[in-house]
Formats: C-alpha cells, sequence, structure tokens
C-alpha cells in the first residue's frame, strides 16, 4: 500500500507540475498573440486547448488527492490495529476489554441447511481495519 501511496503522490505531483507549465505555456502564446506573431485563430485554438487540458488536469489531481487522503486514512487505520494486536499478545485469556477493543461487530448469517448439517457464516469486522 506504501508503495501505491508513493507512485500515486508522485503521480500527483507530476500533474501539478503540468498544470503550471502549462499557464506559462498559456502566458507565452498569449505573450505571442500581443506581439503579433501569432494570429487570432491560432491564438483561440491553443489556448482553449490549453483550457481543456486543465480542465481534466484539475479533475485527475482532486482524485488523486482524494485517493491519497483515504489511502492514509486506512493506513492509519492498519497501524492502529497492528498496536492494538501487539498491546494484546500476551494475553492468556480473552475477556470484555479485548474483544472490544479489537472487534467492532460480529455479523451472524440465518442458519442453512447444507448436506444435512445446519451452517451459519459468522463475519467478524475489525476496528480500524473492516472486516477480513
Amino acid at each position: 500500500m506504501k508503495k501505491l501511496n508513493h507512485k500515486t503522490k508522485s503521480d500527483l505531483q507530476n500533474l501539478e507540475k503540468r498544470y503550471s507549465e502549462i499557464d506559462t505555456l498559456f502566458l507565452k502564446v498569449y505573450d505571442d498573440y500581443a506581439k503579433s506573431l501569432l494570429d487570432e485563430e491560432k491564438f483561440k485554438l491553443v489556448s482553449q486547448n490549453y483550457s481543456n487540458e486543465q480542465t481534466k488536469l484539475k479533475e485527475k489531481i482532486k482524485n488523486l488527492q482524494t485517493q491519497i487522503k483515504e489511502t492514509n486514512k486506512q493506513e492509519e487505520g492498519i497501524d492502529n490495529f497492528v498496536t492494538l494486536i501487539e498491546q494484546c499478545l500476551e494475553i492468556k485469556e480473552l475477556n470484555a476489554f479485548v474483544v472490544n477493543t479489537l472487534i467492532d461487530k460480529v455479523i451472524v448469517s440465518e442458519p442453512k441447511e447444507i448436506n444435512g448439517e445446519m451452517c451459519q457464516n459468522i463475519n467478524i469486522v475489525y476496528n480500524f481495519i473492516g472486516e477480513l
């Protein structure tokens, strides 16, 4: 997960850099237009292309920022869970404190008969990390 987050942050930096480059490029194009080095039609075309690219970049940047926040939150949850597990390693018997510390909820499904035996699914949702 940390490698993925590092790659995502790197991608974000690249997108932000390109967004800035477009601002600089647009100023150069505007300067060329102001000096009559570029006709109005080409100026509008280039300006529109840069504007479209920046709009797409802005959306990608927003999505990556959200993804990074979610990944950081998941990593924090995993770290908290590992800390709790480390605290519980020396426990000799299960008690209410340990259960309440580690487990968010237990989901028990309705009993079903499978091959003549009654079976139930039991899902444990742990604090910080969810269901395994």
